[in-house]
């Protein structure tokens, strides 16, 4: 003996359930959002103490060092012919640079080698 079974779909149920699925999903996602929106604006405050304590660091040891140069003046001299030396340095570079730009390239490597034989004269005053 066969039996048939109808099966009877309330498509109003199915259609509750899934909006209420739905709804649900929605709200756990607006959450997460949420919560990522917090932590992201944790982090960059975090960031932007970090950036201040490291620039307050830096502030201090230039303090400190100043202070140190001040009470030594060989030190201050010292800095001083230092900075003007590396402006210097800048200087040579740019011309040297231009020179390389030119077709004639023999001012370029007498620069070059004039330019090495002061560092070897510098590098022998740090020994």
């Amino acid at each position: 003996m066969d039996v048939a079974v109808e099966t009877v779909v309330d498509q109003a149920a199915i259609d509750k359930a899934r909006a209420d699925a739905i709804a649900e999903m929605q709200e756990k996602l607006d959450k997460a959002k949420e919560a990522a929106a917090k932590a992201m604006d944790k982090q960059k405050q975090a960031e932007a103490s970090v950036e201040i304590l490291k620039r307050s660091l830096d502030e201090r040891d230039k303090s400190d060092k100043q202070a140190t140069i001040a009470g030594d003046k060989e030190l201050a001299q010292f800095e001083v012919l230092f900075n003007q030396g590396q402006e210097l340095a800048n200087k040579l570079h740019g011309l040297l640079l231009k020179a390389r730009g030119r077709e004639d390239q023999t001012a370029a490597q007498g620069m070059e080698k004039a330019l090495k034989a002061l560092a070897d004269a510098i590098g022998r005053c740090a020994e």
